[in-house]
C-alpha cells in the first residue's frame, strides 16, 4: 500500500449543511487563505481515574477524547466577507458589526497539496477581526471552529476521501 501525505492547504470550502443531516453538496471556497493559519490539531483527552481509599493505582480509568477545531485566516476584509464571518450588515459597501455574537453551522472540505479531501458534515464556525495597525501586518479575519456530530446517524463526523 502506497504512503499518503497530508501536507499544506490547497483550499477549504464551506457551504450549508445537507437538509438531511450529512455533508453539504453546494460548498464555495471560503477565500484566500493567510498562510501557515490553517490548523486542524486533536485536543487532548482525558483520563478519568477512579481509584480506591489508600490505593496508588485506578481500578478502573475512562479515556474521554478532545475536541477537533479547525482555525484559519482570511485577507479579504471587505464588508462581505466580513459580513460572511462576522454578522452585521451591509449597506451601500458598509459593514456594520452586529449586537450580539454571531456564529454558524457549515460543511467544510479541507483540500490539501498532495490529493487529500477531509469533509466535516458539520461544523461550528465563529469568526473575529485582527488588525494591528501597523506596516508589517495585515488585517485578518480569524475563523475558528468546533467538529460537531451529523444529525444522521450513519455520517461520520470527519471522513478523508481521495480527490478523483
Amino acid at each position: 500500500m502506497a504512503v499518503k501525505y497530508g501536507i499544506g492547504c490547497k483550499d477549504i470550502k464551506a457551504g450549508a449543511v445537507g437538509s438531511d443531516g450529512t455533508m453539504g453538496t453546494t460548498l464555495t471556497s471560503v477565500g484566500k487563505l493567510y498562510k501557515g493559519t490553517v490548523s486542524f490539531i486533536e485536543e487532548d483527552g482525558n483520563v478519568i481515574k477512579h481509584t480506591a481509599e489508600n490505593n496508588r493505582f485506578p481500578f478502573l480509568a475512562v479515556y474521554e477524547a478532545g475536541g477537533l477545531p479547525l482555525k484559519f485566516s482570511l485577507v479579504d476584509v471587505s464588508p462581505e466577507n466580513l459580513q460572511k464571518w462576522l454578522g452585521g450588515t451591509v449597506e451601500t459597501n458598509t459593514w456594520s458589526a452586529p449586537v450580539e455574537s454571531f456564529s454558524q453551522e457549515l460543511s467544510v472540505e479541507i483540500e490539501t497539496l498532495y490529493g487529500v479531501k477531509i469533509q466535516i458534515p458539520r461544523c461550528f464556525l465563529y469568526g473575529k477581526i485582527t488588525w494591528n495597525a501597523s506596516r508589517t501586518e495585515i488585517a485578518k479575519i480569524d475563523v475558528s471552529g468546533e467538529v460537531m456530530l451529523p444529525e444522521d446517524a450513519a455520517t461520520p463526523p470527519i471522513k478523508e476521501i481521495p480527490i478523483v
